[in-house]
């Protein structure tokens, strides 16, 4: 859990930085397809770029507390003797944030998905103009007017 966390607290970081950037220098821009695809590529990103590891500040006694670690785990023949077995079924804290955290997303998703289908709805039912190389939509449905691909 602690590395989901610490995974997660590297895409917020990310993912501020990426928009920090793009509040301070894009966001009055004219070049509003540059726009869009900074913003869908900062989200990559700041998923992708935890990801990457750079060994500028590894401890190197990690490395020696390992090998430690399998050596005295290696010299005990006791070590077995210390083994306890519980019948319980217990769900861990853990366990019960990831399926919460799994249930948040799983909603969002659908929340997408639904919010897609509406638009794919509305361009079905509705004449198409094009005026200037722009498919545009006439209609009165609650929350228009957008703009969605093209």
């Amino acid at each position: 859990m602690t590395v989901l966390a610490f995974y997660l607290l590297k895409v917020l970081i990310c993912s501020g930085v990426l928009f920090l950037y793009y509040h301070l220098f894009l966001r009055n821009k004219v070049f509003h397809q540059w726009n869009r695809f900074y913003l869908l590529s900062a989200v990559v990103l700041s998923v992708l770029l935890p990801f990457i590891q750079i060994g500028i500040f590894e401890d190197q006694t990690q490395s020696s507390e390992v090998l430690q670690f399998i050596l005295i785990g290696q010299s005990t023949d006791n070590y077995l003797e210390e083994l306890i077995i519980t019948n319980g079924h217990k769900v861990s804290t853990d366990t019960w944030l990831m399926i919460i955290y799994a249930s948040v997303c799983v909603v969002f998703l659908f929340s997408i998905i639904y919010s897609v289908y509406k638009i794919f709805s509305i361009i079905r039912t509705h004449s198409i103009m094009i005026l200037h190389n722009i498919k545009f939509l006439s209609t009165k449905v609650e929350g228009t007017p957008f703009s969605f691909h093209n």
